[in-house]
């Protein structure tokens, strides 16, 4: 693979033979590789690296520093490198204290697999390079966001001097002005990248945010500049989320904690004064403000309902909660629970690709005209419809309707509960007869869920 940087990777194992086997295993790669037999000469070593080190490579059990006091200790001096732990054995206990100490990013078992390792590294190195670049980018912007503050300041003074040279000084800030336009993509890029810097749960949420809900402005016939306005406040909306608690940026934001709850919800409005200086962003802080808003009113920070709430906030709402629950949640088996129990099936019926889609969807069609727009919901259906996401479209019948060729929508219960026939089952003329006589000796309920055509 084509790289932008020239990547040095650091391998820290007190094996000499480990060592040389994760050499063998890279060289052939295009690393510069460093070797060290323990954490505290790893340690001397990352100190007179004039260049950054990319990627460490650690193990666990060593004589001295532990592999996880020596990627805690490597912190300081390369914070942005990625951390990898090999170790013999693994439990629960290292993997937290690895997260919570080292900030691992991922764990590998003695032997480990060389394909799989060569994968690894290689991805985490394409993400450093992605991180880089964006830092580059934050760094860029802030120095342009800088000049312009100091020219505007500069501008004002001029005003109030009642300067000749005025009408010249506003050609150039309107030169400026354009200029900044031009840029203003690589700036909302630069926002995203900081909110995905400073919390990697978040990393990729925005991007996929963006995308879905510029799918369902289109699908809803929205104009271009409000499709490019909902893009740019879906891509980061969760800008104001900077400076919270970690363990608040998500994972709390139900939490009974008066003060939790708090400062989470005051994201959205430190949302909007971050990109309201940017010329052009007013209308994209607005939108940011609102996309918590519920559509019954019990929403925040303004508790405003129904169409009182932009349509852009309205869209990003569901985009954001439907991307949540895909890529972000860990609590997945509470919306797995409630469409499975809903729809009468069992786990192994879906695919566990289509049931995770298809549990988000139903959570968010579970709450339209509570939390969320039902029309926007409509659109986002029908986004997910073209996207290959199975929805189970239904109707319950009686047991005198059911008639040959049907297929039950979910599986059939005598009432004590015991299956009869499991989801997706056609019903046969022989079944058709079973039925009746089971359902004549009052074993089952007369309420059958069948697939509509």
């Amino acid at each position: 693979m084509s790289r932008t940087y020239n990547h040095i990777l650091i391998f820290v194992d007190n094996e000499t033979a480990v060592l040389k086997s994760l050499c063998r295993l890279f060289r052939k790669h295009g690393f510069t590789l460093l070797t060290a037999t323990s954490g505290e000469e790893a340690l001397d070593i990352m100190k007179k690296q004039e260049k950054p080190i990319s990627l460490i490579i650690s193990d666990q059990l060593m004589s001295g520093m532990s592999g996880i006091d020596f990627l805690e200790k490597s912190k300081q001096i390369f914070p942005d490198a990625i951390r990898f732990l090999i170790t013999g054995y693994s439990d629960i206990n290292t993997v937290i204290e690895g997260v919570n100490r080292g900030e691992i990013h991922r764990f590998f078992t003695k032997p480990w697999i060389d394909e799989d390792l060569i994968l690894q590294v290689n991805q985490y190195v394409e993400k450093y390079e992605i991180t880089a670049d964006n830092q580059k980018l934050l760094e860029l912007t802030k120095k342009q966001t800088k000049q312009l503050y100091i020219f505007g300041r500069d501008m004002e003074q001029k005003v109030l001097e009642g300067s000749q040279k005025l009408d010249e000084k506003n050609k150039e800030l309107q030169f400026l002005n354009k200029e900044l336009e031009l840029n203003l993509f690589n700036t909302v890029k630069a926002f995203a990248a900081l909110v995905e810097q400073n919390f990697p749960i978040l990393q990729g949420h925005g991007k996929r945010v963006s995308i879905l809900s510029r799918k369902i402005a289109k699908k809803m016939g929205l104009q271009t500049d409000e499709i490019s306005e909902i893009e740019i406040a879906a891509m980061i909306h969760d800008i104001g989320k900077i400076g919270l608690p970690h363990l608040n940026v998500y994972i709390n934001e139900n939490s009974p904690n008066i003060k939790d709850m708090e400062r989470y919800q005051s994201h959205s409005l430190k949302g909007q004064e971050v990109v309201s200086f940017i010329n052009r962003l007013d209308e994209v802080g607005f939108i940011i403000r609102h996309h918590h808003e519920c559509f019954d009113g019990s929403g925040w920070p303004d508790g405003i309902s129904e169409h009182n709430i932009p349509i852009a906030s309205r869209i990003i709402a569901v985009a954001d909660i439907y991307d949540r629950i895909e890529n972000i949640d860990t609590n997945k088996e509470k919306y797995y629970a409630e469409y499975i129990e809903e729809k009468g099936i069992t786990r192994d019926q879906v695919d566990e690709e289509q049931l995770i889609k298809q549990s988000a969807a139903f959570h968010i069609k579970q709450q339209a005209s509570m939390k969320y727009d039902p029309e926007v919901i409509k659109f986002f259906l029908e986004v997910l419809r073209e996207e290959g996401v199975r929805q189970i479209i239904e109707k319950e019948i009686r047991i005198e309707e059911l008639s040959a060729g049907m297929i039950l929508s979910r599986s059939l219960y005598t009432i004590g509960r015991s299956l009869l026939l499991p989801y997706r089952t056609e019903i046969t003329a022989g079944i058709l007869n079973k039925l009746n006589r089971i359902y004549r000796n009052r074993q089952i309920e007369n309420r059958i869920f069948i697939l509509e055509e």
